[in-house]
């Protein structure tokens, strides 16, 4: 209880922690970081940064443990922030990684993304070889100002923009679907006695359904949506089957089937789409399953999706070239099977036949600037597939029949269990019809809308106010000003290199990313690391030479790897050919007679040979690589003297050379290895011919 007003001084009772005036300054921090919340943790951390600074007052050092503050406590200082300024109360959040809130605030990843949307979605044309696209005079103020930015940097010349009907975003999404319904759904309020509350310690209040809740699996649906509002066909993959279960040797199963998309299986009888549905088993460095599944998407899906789409719009036909005014652009994550497959050299040529750009978006902020999340398609569909079972849509049984027998017909290559049937069965039969609820036209739109690739007015060109408001956090009037005036500079490296470092942006005086804590962070990532990388065109030729470079130097460090593997097999049984010849001569000195024979050796044959060939001939009897005395921890002892190894009372190089001298040498060159060879052969045969007339000089 309060006496009096707050912020008074109070005779009675425990002085205040936070007075009317600290609680204000708490609650600006909070309107500085619009979006975030600010919990019980938060708020004793403020309040116990109070309690010190009070101490410090009063020149008392605020060590030692700290009194608690109670939770009543924390609970009315949070009402009284509710109260005092423009905040609301919220129950659910959604938690944001470090990497995340670093990403979606940064200013440097903001920009990338404004000049690699000017670089490649404006592009500069010849009247004379290419139709002009045609630009709405009514579109924002924000798309007025990009749009004279981009001309004035090209000094005038005549510009196209890529027409939403050629502008695709590309994500994936996962679901858990199940057989029957959520029926722990929150939203609606029910009834219940007054003796069932006063019973709820040992008896639940509950409902009742006859319907089975949340027994499923996880599926990964791939989507590709247009600026224009519309949708490609669904890609359904069914992930990390077992062996058991995809039977098939690959661990690949695609099927094609009639029906399954918007508007399909029944919901429109002339409805002629297909959708896909592909079985899988874990992805691991041997198979490649995700970088398979990303190939077969843009072949099969994506590419003959943006055909039609020419064909559709403007009468193009397949065969015949793309014209330039026909140019579409086409956006990605940074997930690294969908770079391993947009930026392989084979598809970025194939990209290129058919007049394709292909960007990614900031690494770690895709959620605030890629449309297909900003759209309300995902999470539309999440609600709705809870709620929906076969008998939600009669209409349902006709698609539900076609996919069954579908799956027949690979029924020797697939066998998947009773449930995990029933649930996919039951997944798929309601998906077109979820699809048509919720992948509307206007909702697709407005995910292009909302990161800034379409104006607000004419849905028809970027905007730049739109864009910077991508930024997760307010830009100051320097840092508007900043935007404004380097935009020229910056637009000129993306359009010559693709991508901008951290480094050039620094020069210029853009801020630094900043992480939850306040510390400064850098994303200084390489063309080696380019899933990391902020926004950027990946089918850029400087980018494409940058991979051709990087590829050069890693094909150069592999083969020196392997060169340097090979020499030191080389080593070890060259120098175990030295022991051997010197263990034969002692040998043939003893008995004169030439002898390749160690069952007439005795161990003061091994005396001659030097310690590093007596271990390379232990190491070639017991190991098959270089380094297999280091992963067995064998260690060589010293080398010894014969008169010391009287009935094996001695732990030296000799008696254990001697005692392996019957052994069978399973040291040998790999087979892949044997045509390495250095980069230098007559340096290093000359190095070789050396060190060899060397040991056979010390042996004679």
């Amino acid at each position: 209880m309060i006496f009096g007003k707050w912020g008074e001084t109070i005779t009675r009772g425990r002085k205040a922690i936070a007075t009317i005036h600290e609680m204000r300054n708490i609650i600006q921090k909070i309107h500085m970081t619009p979006g975030r919340v600010f919990g019980e943790e938060e708020l004793k951390q403020q309040l116990h940064n109070l309690r010190k600074t009070s101490l410090m007052k009063q020149n008392i050092a605020p060590i030692g443990q700290l009194s608690k503050i109670s939770e009543s406590s924390c609970t009315n200082y949070k009402t009284t922030a509710g109260c005092l300024g423009n905040i609301s109360f919220v129950s659910n959040s959604v938690i944001k990684s470090n990497t995340r809130y670093t990403a979606e605030h940064s200013l440097m990843s903001t920009m990338s993304f404004l000049h690699t949307i000017a670089t490649t979605h404006y592009r500069v044309f010849n009247p004379e070889k290419t139709n002009a696209t045609y630009i709405h005079k009514q579109i924002s103020d924000g798309a007025k100002e990009l749009l004279r930015r981009v001309k004035d940097a090209n000094h005038n010349r005549p510009i196209n923009i890529v027409r939403p009907q050629y502008l695709f975003s590309t994500d994936n999404t996962t679901e858990y679907i199940f057989t029957g319904v959520d029926a722990n759904r929150r939203g609606k309020w029910s009834l219940v006695s007054n003796e069932g509350i006063q019973n709820s310690s040992h008896k639940a209040i509950y409902k009742v359904t006859k319907k089975s809740v949340l027994l499923g699996m996880r599926v990964k649906l791939t989507f590709t949506l247009s600026a224009i509002g519309g949708m490609a066909p669904l890609l359904i993959t069914v992930p990390y089957l077992t062996e058991h279960e995809l039977i098939k040797a690959d661990g690949f199963l695609p099927l094609k089937i009639k029906g399954l998309c918007i508007g399909g299986g029944g919901l429109d009888p002339h409805n002629e789409g297909f959708g896909y549905l592909l079985f899988t088993r874990r992805s691991n460095p041997q198979n490649n399953i995700d970088v398979k599944r990303t190939k077969y998407y843009r072949q099969n899906i994506l590419i003959p999706y943006i055909r039609a789409m020419r064909k559709v719009c403007d009468g193009w036909n397949e065969g015949e070239p793309v014209p330039d005014e026909l140019h579409a652009v086409s956006w990605c994550d940074g997930d690294i099977s969908n770079l391993k497959t947009v930026i392989d050299a084979e598809g970025l040529k194939f990209e290129a036949e058919e007049n394709i750009t292909s960007n990614k978006h900031s690494a770690a902020k895709s959620a605030g600037e890629q449309p297909c999340d900003l759209s309300k398609v995902f999470l539309y569909l999440k609600r709705t597939q809870k709620q929906v079972t076969i008998d939600t849509y009669a209409v349902s049984w006709y698609i539900r029949d076609r996919i069954h027998a579908a799956l027949k017909e690979h029924s020797h290559e697939l066998n998947l269990r009773e449930r995990k049937l029933r649930t996919l069965l039951t997944f798929l039969s309601t998906l077109p019809r979820m699809l048509s609820n919720v992948a509307k036209a206007d909702i697709i739109i407005d995910g292009f809308v909302a990161c800034g690739m379409l104006d607000a007015k004419t849905k028809t060109c970027p905007d730049m106010d739109q864009i910077l408001a991508t930024c997760h956090r307010s830009i100051s009037i320097d840092e508007h000003k900043l935007c404004r005036d380097t935009f020229e500079k910056l637009y000129q490296l993306h359009f010559n290199e693709g991508h901008v470092s951290d480094d050039i942006y620094e020069e210029m005086g853009y801020p630094q990313d900043e992480d939850i804590t306040g510390s400064k962070v850098r994303r200084d990532a390489t063309i080696k690391r380019e899933c990391f990388q902020r926004a950027k065109c990946l089918s850029h030729p400087f980018q494409k030479t940058l991979r051709k470079q990087l590829t050069e130097v890693l094909q150069a460090q592999e083969h020196a790897k392997r060169v340097s593997i090979r020499e030191k097999f080389q080593k070890l049984l060259y120098m175990n050919i030295l022991c051997e010849t010197s263990i034969f001569q002692q040998i043939q000195q003893r008995q004169n007679n030439v002898v390749h024979d160690f069952e007439v050796a005795e161990i003061r044959d091994f005396e001659k040979a030097r310690p590093e060939w007596l271990k390379s001939f232990i190491h070639c009897r017991l190991f098959e690589t270089p380094d297999g005395h280091i992963k067995a921890k064998y260690k060589y002892p010293n080398k010894g003297r014969v008169k010391n190894c009287v009935n094996h009372q001695h732990d030296c190089l000799l008696q254990r050379a001697f005692d392996q001298r019957n052994a069978v040498v399973k040291l040998s060159v790999p087979q892949g290895d044997q045509n390495v060879f250095l980069y230098d052969d007559d340096v290093a045969t000359a190095a070789k011919e050396r060190e060899e007339e060397e040991y056979m000089s010390d042996i004679e």
